[in-house]
């Protein structure tokens, strides 16, 4: 049994192992039972989003790794996200449009 895997997310999913390319990543602590969402502030607020999704996914039903192994159902999720947040853009456009009413 794995005490640790590290998913790596590319485009839409989280594939298996540590890409140096991708600025999101799953640590799944099988021992603490546990995954950890790290975020960069280099992705952006819809990646970062669509990753929090995905990894929501996995904490209640697993990933399935390649040597067919199904890991973090069940597990906790923390996100260690730096900075990332809803764009400043975003907060005042949904402001200004409460503000009118809309």
């Amino acid at each position: 049994m794995v005490s640790e895997v590290i998913l790596s997310f590319v485009g839409t999913d989280f594939i298996e192992g540590n890409s140096s390319d991708s600025p999101i990543t799953l640590l799944i602590d099988e021992s603490n039972k546990k995954l950890v969402l790290q975020v960069s502030p280099q992705s952006g607020f819809v990646e970062r989003r669509t990753a929090e999704r995905q990894a929501r996914g996995i904490a209640k039903i697993g990933f399935a790794l390649k040597n067919g192994n199904r890991v973090g159902h069940g597990f906790d999720l923390d996100v260690a996200a730096e900075g990332g947040g809803v764009p400043e853009r975003l907060h005042k456009e949904v402001w200004n449009n409460y503000s009118r009413g809309i």
